[in-house]
């Protein structure tokens, strides 16, 4: 009691000293009401034990004695000083902090082990602490006795369910179900199967848990909803049964099932197109044979009249057709437009199949409703493999289509020059005619096939005959329509005694002038490095006296345009550098990255140096290539020392590099704190913020500079300042689950509820994280729960799309709104759903 009473005597000189613009002394009277309201014996003699008395006593007792040398001081004293006695206010401040958070932790202590935190009076205590100001959250250990004392009030008072109606809870479930089924989610499933989700609710588009199971492939999924008396042949809207989404998917196992528990195999969708012709569009081979062994129809075409043979042989599925055939596909089945199973692979020129329809005795002379043939086709397609394996297997080589077109016309007209020499080789009638007169040299020619009308002419095409719509000869078509080559090939084949003479087609030769362009090529490796700036790295003393005796060049830099004073600077070798400078060597030359020596010092620690460099006058402000001057440097090292010295010798102190960071900022972001004071003891800008709006204070609260953001905070930093993209200190401190800053932010009045650009706020940043410690301080605070931005999201939805249960408790415990949606109508159960955090359905669940 001694100890407590020698602080109240202290009150009255602590009173005095309002004028004083401190904030220590702030922080002295909030301890001093803190010990004002400490009553209870169990409570002092805690703080007697944790030795607060004492040390609050000699702090008080200090800044006293601060005060009054400060004012004894002369001006100019005072002035020349100032370092120096910033930095012993500043010890004393540090020390009366420590002593205000061992104060927090003994009250916390005290009162948890007090009877009043045994049950009901616990409301009165915990108000009784934060109205004396009992920072409870300065320390961990005090900040969990005090969640724990508001774990006890939430335990101890009746639960309160998230109400939602049975026709909004219908939805949701289905929706959730649909989201489980498709990524085939069991366990998520089963927890929403047994809280009442409706096996068979389709949405929209007519989707169905079935059918997103099946298209999955998940047969446990399967067997759980058919147990729960799934509709095995529902179809959505386009008439798409689960059946035939497991045989598109080539699911093997889920078909068998599906038919084994009594799926409809033939079932037709508008289209006509059953779950094996589905199959076999697809190649799914033994989703194929579990159809055909399950009872499909191998025969049944779609609409247009293909079958599962036809599918298979126009995609080439050979080994499908097979199993086809076997299971009693008839090769001779056409289509609505004449097409049989040979002449689709022949179009696509599937050779396997074309071979796989001629062993099994398909007719391959049957026409097609233009009365094409096999060969025709092929012909038509320049499958020459095919034409030969026809033509082996006694395809008629006459046959015309409707149009009279024999296979070797056809391939005249398209220009399939092998084709057409295979054909005429084979025997084909080099001059059968179509209807018009016209023969393949007619067709040739007019369509200007120079290599076809070389063949015909070479197998002794008849150039006599005249005929389509002018009844014009090979030779008269040709001149005719000024192709020059062709009549020349034509006229050479004419008789002796024929007259006719073209002018023959010039022929240009472009000659091109070369050029030598052959140099000489200098090949010899210079670096530009010399023996003076070697010795300097290295720091040989003797060296280098030795080489100055001799050189007439001291700043002689190397090919990156490091100088013998930069490489000494760097290696922190002094007594080299007082020789270099004592030779006057240039203090202010530039390396190609525009780093001086002095720069090159700071970054490197080496105070002396930095001090000789600045003697002999050395440009303080001068800036690399990316913008940093020595300032900067220090601040990333957080060396103070040189900071001082820097600014001592008038650095500018909010000079900004290339990246708009100023040395507070760098400071700042890298937690040298000792820096940051300084920095701002000579006024630097402490709300200056880069190109992307980014200050000392937000750059700090990311990082979680705990005592950074304090000391900035206390200096005056705006809290709530924003980024380009809307992001302040809260939201960074929040995305990065800083949890100590952002107890530190919101005791200065951040506002927990400001959104960034995309409309997000600090606890949505948070909850997508999982970081459930902040996410506890943000709710404490008043943070909105069922805030949305504007794609509707609320950080309930954000936290149960990730999977984060924790704070998906933490958020429903304080009654978020379990079934509000975002825009693409999803809410937090069909996310969790989806994403299959088994953990956070049923949580979600067992809340309403």
């Amino acid at each position: 009691m001694d100890s407590l009473r020698g602080v109240f005597n202290l009150r009255d000189a602590i009173r005095h000293q309002r004028h004083a613009n401190s904030k220590t002394y702030m922080r002295m009277m909030e301890i001093y009401v803190v010990l004002h309201a400490s009553e209870s014996v169990q409570t002092n003699a805690t703080l007697r034990r944790t030795g607060a008395l004492e040390k609050f006593a000699g702090a008080t007792s200090k800044f006293l004695s601060y005060l009054q040398n400060y004012r004894d001081m002369p001006r100019a004293t005072r002035f020349l000083k100032r370092s120096e006695m910033e930095e012993k206010r500043q010890e004393i401040a540090d020390e009366i902090d420590r002593v205000f958070e061992m104060l927090n932790l003994a009250a916390t202590i005290n009162a948890m082990n007090s009877d009043a935190s045994a049950g009901k009076n616990n409301d009165r205590l915990i108000a009784r602490l934060e109205n004396v100001h009992a920072d409870l959250r300065l320390t961990h250990d005090a900040m969990l006795a005090h969640q724990q004392l508001k774990d006890k009030q939430d335990n101890e008072s009746p639960k309160v369910k998230n109400k939602v109606g049975p026709v909004r809870k219908k939805e949701l479930l289905a929706g959730s179900l649909q989201g489980a089924c498709q990524h085939g989610h069991l366990d998520v499933a089963r927890s929403l199967l047994d809280a009442g989700a409706s096996v068979d609710q389709q949405d929209e588009n007519g989707n169905f848990p079935l059918l997103a199971a099946c298209s999955d492939g998940n047969v446990d999924l399967v067997e759980l909803l058919l147990d729960k008396r799934a509709s095995i042949d529902l179809a959505d809207t386009s008439g798409w049964t689960a059946l035939m989404a497991a045989s598109q998917e080539g699911h093997a196992d889920t078909v068998r099932v599906l038919l084994r528990t009594g799926a409809r195999a033939d079932q037709q969708c508008p289209n006509g197109e059953t779950a094996l012709v589905i199959a076999c569009q697809r190649g799914r081979l033994e989703a194929t044979r579990a159809l055909i062994y399950g009872g499909a129809s191998v025969n049944l075409p779609d609409s247009n009249g293909d079958t599962p043979l036809i599918w298979a042989s126009s995609k080439g599925h050979a080994p499908i057709a097979q199993l086809l055939i076997e299971g009693g596909a008839s090769t001779e089945s056409h289509s609505k437009t004449g097409w049989t199973a040979l002449m689709k692979a022949t179009e696509r020129g599937r050779l396997d199949v074309v071979k796989l329809m001629l062993k099994n005795s398909a007719n391959i002379n049957a026409q097609g409703l233009n009365g094409a043939t096999a060969l025709n086709i092929a012909c038509e397609h320049n499958q020459l493999s095919i034409v030969v394996l026809l033509m082996n297997h006694g395809a008629a080589l006459e046959l015309a289509d409707d149009a009279g077109y024999t296979p070797l016309i056809t391939a005249a007209q398209l220009g399939h020059s092998d084709v057409v020499q295979f054909l005429v080789t084979r025997g084909a009638n080099i001059n059968a005619r179509l209807p018009s007169g016209g023969t393949a040299l007619l067709t040739a020619v007019w369509y200007k096939r120079l290599a076809v009308v070389r063949i015909l002419l070479d197998n002794g095409a008849d150039i006599t005959l005249c005929g389509d719509f002018q009844n014009w000869s090979a030779l008269t078509v040709s001149y005719m329509s000024g192709y020059i080559e062709f009549t020349q090939l034509i006229y050479e084949r004419v008789e002796p005694d024929f007259s006719f003479s073209v002018d023959q087609p010039t022929t240009f030769h472009a000659n091109s002038a070369t050029t030598d362009f052959h140099s000489a090529i200098d090949v010899k490796v210079r670096n530009g490095d010399t023996a003076l700036r070697i010795a300097c790295e290295q720091g040989n003393l003797k060296a280098v006296k030795k080489l100055l005796l001799h050189l007439d060049d001291i700043d002689k830099a190397d090919a990156r345009g490091w100088t013998p004073l930069m490489s000494a600077a760097q290696n922190g070798h002094i007594d080299v550098v007082k020789l270099l400078l004592d030779e006057r060597a240039q203090v202010d030359t530039c390396n190609a990255d525009g780093e001086s020596a002095l720069s090159i010092a700071c970054k490197n620690n080496h105070l002396d140096i930095v001090q000789a460099i600045i003697r002999f006058g050395a440009t303080i402000d001068l800036s690399a290539s990316n913008g940093r001057a020595a300032l900067h440097w220090a601040a990333v090292s957080g060396n103070t020392a040189i900071t001082q010295l820097l600014l001592e010798n008038r650095a500018a102190v909010d000079l900004v590099d290339s990246n708009g960071c100023t040395a507070l900022m760098e400071a700042a972001q890298n937690g040298h704190t000792d820096v940051v004071r300084l920095l701002l003891q000579y006024v630097a800008r402490i709300d200056l913020a880069g190109p992307n709006g980014a200050t000392a204070l937000l750059l700090a609260s990311q990082h979680g500079r705990r005592d950074t953001v304090r000391v900035l905070l206390e200096r005056g930093a705006s809290v709530d300042l924003q980024d380009r993209v809307g992001n302040n200190a809260l939201m960074a401190a929040s995305t990065k689950g800083n949890a100590g800053v952002v107890e530190l932010l919101l005791n200065n009045r951040a506002k927990v509820d400001l959104t960034d650009n995309n409309g997000w706020t600090p606890l949505m940043f948070a909850s997508q994280q999982g970081y459930t410690g902040v996410v506890q301080a943000l709710v404490r605070s008043g943070a909105q729960v069922d805030h949305r931005c504007p794609s509707g999201a609320t950080a309930l939805l954000i936290a149960s799309r990730q999977g984060r249960r924790d704070t998906v408790r933490v958020l429903l415990d304080k009654h978020a709104s379990i079934d509000l949606e975002d825009e693409d109508g999803n809410s937090a159960l069909t996310v969790a759903s989806t994403q299959g955090h088994v953990g956070v359905v049923e949580m979600i669940l067992s809340s309403w």
